[in-house]
């Protein structure tokens, strides 16, 4: 190798390590800055859950909005301006609540009260045990009311609880209160009887309340 050879090569090696490790300290500086970040959103959301279940143990359940906390929540309507960051807070029906902080359209940290944990909305990355977690909360959480579309005739006799094979498959969407699609997936069918969720056959969709999807597999 001609000593100009080598001395280009060094220099392109030495620019490749130099851009390597300035890559490495931005995704470095970058953890720490999220680290910081997710630290000071959720001192200051577990300070609105500490008054939210102060609240609901002084009289018995949730507030109806933040405002009756005794805080200086600033009202904008549909969300609540605290300490800086723009809230989100729906108590439910079964005496549970939502707690989100959002920061854009698809950028939301959130706290659901069954679950005492907060999450960032795009993280889908959940352990096995987590998802398993989250279905049973979600499968306890939408109405057994059903729609259905796509019927067809069982013509695979596929059977599971039943003396002999219903005659029909059917797509169905199950749905939150509020309307949000909560769980599709094909059923099986016999119109003698009402269908229920040991129908279920194939690979369901449930979707959470803050967007996770999770698929099970029925027999």
């Amino acid at each position: 190798m001609k000593l100009t050879d080598k001395r280009l090569w060094n220099s392109h090696t030495y620019m490749v390590l130099l851009i390597v490790a300035v890559l490495i300290a931005i995704v470095i500086s970058c953890k720490r800055t999220m680290v910081v970040k997710t630290a000071e959103i959720e001192r200051v959301g577990n300070e609105i859950i500490v008054k939210i279940e102060d609240f609901q143990n002084k009289y018995g359940r949730l507030p109806l909005n933040l405002h009756e906390l005794g805080a200086p929540f600033e009202d904008n309507k549909e969300t609540y301006d605290y300490q800086g960051y723009i809230l989100y807070y729906e108590p439910t029906k079964d005496g549970k609540y939502w707690l989100t902080i959002t920061f854009g359209p698809d950028e939301d940290y959130i706290y659901y009260s069954q679950r005492k944990y907060w999450r960032w909305n795009y993280d889908t990355e959940l352990s096995s045990e987590k998802r398993e977690e989250l279905f049973k909360e979600m499968f306890q959480s939408y109405r057994p009311v059903w729609k259905f579309d796509s019927l067809r005739a069982n013509s695979d006799s596929v059977n599971t609880i039943y003396p002999s094979a219903p005659d029909s498959l059917i797509y169905c969407r199950q749905y939150y209160e509020d309307g949000k699609l909560a769980a599709e997936g094909w059923m099986l069918h016999d119109w003698d009887r009402e269908g229920d969720y040991t129908d279920n056959i194939g690979t369901w969709k449930y979707y959470t309340r803050d967007g996770i999807i999770i698929e099970k597999c029925w027999p």
